[in-house]
């Protein structure tokens, strides 16, 4: 079937995934495209000013005769110009019967505002709203707010941002009551916000509280709030499906709040915690138990059946057990739903942390990401317990075997090994290989990766002969010859990588014919020191020329680093690179080769 001849209703969907220009050029492509991208095109616009929304008003009630029917194909209005409340009374509401959704990117709310949406006819047809609001200074904003969305009876997504994160909205308990009271269909909340306290006396009020049952996803911004919220919302939305919950810093300083035995009490009061909820996406700015109240006092204790959990902290001071204790209990809380786990810290690692967290059995993981976290991870300890792993990524670590795993290992299905300034050994890459032989994906941005030369070959061998690779990522990579000195001196800057030739044969079935390994030689890498400009002490990378392939080829097979020659060493840079005219000064230093069964598409970024 050629593209010219699919359905309307397949091309519609591709068109609403389009960008504006992009349609604009499908719909000269084929006469049969070109009413239909032309609608596409018209069916969210943008509006500047007040003048310009008064144009198109004036160009849907006078048609010509080459206009499209506007009134019957726009959806979207986004408005960015400033406007006000008053905007509502805009004739544009009354002949789009079809607009449902409305984004106003400068919203003003000022003192004469206070009762007037009353008075406004109620926008019937809208189902979503986007509003940043610019607030003069004004204890009545919220409830001039409330009112605002109280003539659009059949909102279903609200999204409220303030125009400057100094001022965000205050909303009380009562302000979401009423606004779940007129507005019943509403199942999408994200907001940024200062939530009130909510006065002792009313605590005890709460499990009273009218459920909100058509709330699925609450997005909340926080910049200031306290412990009863989170009593609140349990009772407020029973049917919660994802929870996007962040908190920052208040323009004065730290959220801190007295978290007494009391407070943990209320919370562990609560009989059913959000049963339905799947997703949670957490952000803090520091670490401190009352930061953590939603997990340790509420989520963590109770049966929810989270599948996705998304945390990072920004706090500065925040050590590697503190995010280990992190990563531990949330996989052991968690461990029979959790799918998608995602942890990103805000520290470097460092050598003499021993921060390596135990990982619970979680048979249901499939994505795992560590950022920036500052723990050792053990890849068996891992494989042993995420039996399900298909994706992992970890930034900024130590990937380590553990010494006190016995037992031959079971194969597993990892597809995709996302590292980025990870130290490994080498030995890590040939266990990886020979366990995980679904293996397609392999990043190796900026890793460190060290072990012992051979004194047959004075080489570092990263032997995965077991792995047949579609993209394999080595930039920045770097090999040492040290496991526990890695620096200047004991950098390898020739690298070779490599795959098999006949992959047509097992290992086992080579070992049987007693056959050793075809290799092919990918390409031969030098690690060097360019000043591009003053201070530029990162290592570049190049290929090496044929005829310095043969040179290092005679030198190896023919073994002339074993012979009493002294080495004229070279000047090198701060991370033990020479100028790329002096390479000869590193063949004593050995090379590192990366074997692969199988390599579709390397890449290695030239310098």
């Amino acid at each position: 079937m050629w593209a010219s001849e699919l359905p309307f209703e397949i091309i519609a969907q591709i068109a609403d995934f389009l960008l504006k220009n992009d349609k604009y050029e499908c719909s000269l492509t084929c006469k049969r495209w070109r009413a239909l991208f032309q609608q596409s095109i018209l069916k969210n616009i943008k509006v500047d000013t007040m003048i310009e929304l008064e144009e198109i008003c004036n160009l849907i009630k006078n048609p010509t005769s080459n206009s499209p029917p506007y009134d019957l194909i726009v959806q979207g209005l986004r408005f960015t110009g400033p406007c006000k409340i008053d905007l509502q009374q805009s004739d544009i509401f009354q002949i789009l019967p079809n607009l449902k959704h409305l984004f106003l990117e400068s919203l003003h709310i000022n003192q004469e505002d206070i009762g007037l949406a009353s008075y406004y006819r109620p926008l019937k047809f809208l189902v979503s709203i986007k509003l940043q609001i610019k607030v003069v200074k004004l204890p009545m904003a919220t409830d001039i707010l409330v009112e605002y969305l109280e003539n659009i009876p059949h909102l279903q997504k609200l999204d409220v941002t303030a125009y400057s994160s100094v001022s965000p909205l205050r909303f009380s308990s009562n302000s979401f009551n009423t606004l779940h009271r007129t507005l019943p269909h509403l199942a999408y909340i994200k907001a940024c916000l200062i939530l009130t306290d909510i006065h002792k006396k009313y605590v005890q009020e709460i499990p009273k509280t009218v459920p909100a049952l058509s709330v699925t996803t609450l997005d909340l911004s926080i910049v200031d709030w306290d412990h009863p919220w989170l009593y609140y919302f349990t009772y407020k939305y029973p049917y919660l499906r994802t929870l996007m919950w962040r908190t920052s810093c208040a323009a004065t300083g730290w959220i801190v709040k007295n978290y007494e035995e009391r407070n943990v009490a209320l919370l562990h009061s609560i009989a059913t915690v959000f049963p339905h909820l799947e997703t949670v996406d957490f952000y803090t700015e520091d670490c401190t138990e009352w930061s953590h109240a939603i997990f340790w006092d509420l989520l963590c204790r109770s049966n929810v059946p989270i599948k996705t959990i998304k945390y990072e902290t920004k706090y500065s001071d925040c050590e590697a057990s503190f995010l280990k204790t992190i990563i531990q209990r949330f996989l052991q809380s968690f461990s029979k739903t959790i799918e998608t786990f995602s942890i990103v810290g805000n520290m470097r690692f460092k050598f003499k942390n021993i921060a390596r967290p135990e990982f619970s059995y979680c048979p249901q993981l499939v994505d795992l990401e560590i950022k920036f976290s500052g723990v050792s991870i053990a890849l068996d300890n891992l494989l042993d317990n995420c039996i399900a792993l298909r994706q992992f990524k970890y930034v900024d670590g130590r990937l380590y075997i553990d010494s006190k795993t016995y037992g031959e290992p079971m194969q597993h299905g990892l597809q995709t090994l996302d590292t980025d300034g990870v130290v490994a050994n080498a030995a890590v890459f040939d266990y990886l290989s020979f366990r995980c032989r679904s293996l397609e994906y392999m990043d190796l941005t900026q890793a460190q990766i060290c072990g012992s030369l051979s004194d047959d070959t004075r080489s570092l061998h990263i032997n995965m002969i077991y792995t047949r690779l579609k993209v394999l990522n080595v930039f920045r990579a770097r090999f040492y010859s040290s496991d526990e000195r890695m620096n200047k001196n004991t950098i390898i800057n020739l690298v070779l990588l490599s795959q098999l030739t006949d992959t047509g044969l097992s290992s086992e079935k080579r070992q049987l014919r007693n056959m050793g390994p075809n290799v092919k030689h990918l390409a031969w890498l030098h690690l060097y020191c360019k000043l591009d400009y003053p201070s530029d002490y990162a290592p570049k990378i190049r290929n090496l020329s044929e005829q310095e392939v043969v040179t290092i080829t005679n030198y190896y097979q023919k073994r002339l680093f074993k012979e009493s020659v002294t080495v004229q060493e070279a000047e090198r840079s701060i991370n033990g690179q020479t100028f790329a005219e002096d390479w000869k000064a590193d063949l004593y230093r050995g090379y590192a080769e990366l074997r692969c069964g199988f390599i579709a598409d390397c890449r290695v970024p030239l310098s």
